[in-house]
């Protein structure tokens, strides 16, 4: 949990704000269907004025492309789990076959 005092900065108070949405809307719209909108919100504080403004826009990833990004990312990750993720992203030939190891190997498909 963030505390402010009268030490914070203008920038701290920010700062935590943009993370924690940012953190908030990562849990919500994971793999959500992709639209474009966006959003403006100006808030008068007094001493600043803080204007928001939000924008989102398809990535062209499936949900399951997505997924298979993070972990084709994921060092953690065994090196064939890795190249079958990198080569379900593609979709091209093989997709099956990837997909077989990622279900071998954890939660897949996904739900």
């Amino acid at each position: 949990m963030t505390i402010f005092t009268t030490e914070s900065t203008v920038h701290d108070v920010v700062a935590a704000g943009m993370n924690m949405g940012a953190e908030h809307l990562l849990e919500q719209l994971d793999c959500a269907a992709p639209t474009t909108e966006q959003w403006e919100r100006t808030l008068d504080c007094g001493t600043v004025r803080v204007r928001i403004r939000v924008e989102v826009e398809p990535t062209g990833l499936t949900a399951e492309q997505a997924v298979a990004a993070v972990i084709a990312e994921d060092e953690n990750e065994a090196p064939e789990v890795r190249a079958a993720a990198r080569l379900l992203m593609a979709s091209g030939e093989g997709s099956e076959v990837a997909r077989q190891v990622l279900a071998d190997t954890g939660p897949w498909p996904l739900p």
